[in-house]
């Protein structure tokens, strides 16, 4: 069974949270059947009263894909992710019936985590011809060994142009 993880990006204060790490001033809940970040936020009070404290909800909590990129590092959807170019591969996805293209030669090899049809898939947004890059299980033909995490949308969003 895999680790169950998140995290979610602050876009206000530029910083990525972990559901699994503690912070003073953020916080997961799982609330109206979904989970949810929250940064708790303070003013600094008036002469006649104390700081007050309210939540802001944070958008775009994402999960842990349960696997690891070939540094070690933990993949996370909305990572954008690097496979290198090389000889075409594919992966034959036999629950679906579909086949998809792993990574090709000569290429623009770069891809976002994504949960799409009920699995972890790379997406290539930037390339109409493929709509799923590839797809990440925990069984059989995983490929995780080739792929390198190089940033994510929130905080790198220029590696995809």
């Amino acid at each position: 069974m895999r680790e169950l993880k998140f995290r979610s990006w602050d876009i206000e204060n530029e910083i990525m949270i972990y559901s699994n790490k503690l912070y003073d001033d953020y916080f997961f809940e799982f609330s109206d059947g979904k989970l949810k970040a929250y940064v708790i936020e303070k003013d600094s009070g008036t002469v006649d009263g104390p700081p007050s404290f309210k939540s802001r909800e944070l958008e775009n909590v994402t999960e842990y894909t349960g696997l690891k990129d070939k540094n070690g590092k933990e993949i996370y959807e909305g990572d954008i992710v690097k496979i290198p170019s090389g000889t075409s591969t594919v992966i034959n996805d036999h629950n679906l019936g579909d086949e998809y293209t792993v990574y090709q030669k000569n290429k623009p090899n770069v891809g976002v985590v994504e949960f799409i049809e009920g699995s972890f898939r790379l997406n290539k947004p930037n390339d109409e011809s493929v709509n799923y890059y590839g797809v990440i299980n925990y069984t059989g033909q995983a490929f995780n060994y080739l792929i390198e995490v190089i940033g994510n949308i929130y905080e790198d969003s220029h590696l995809l142009e």
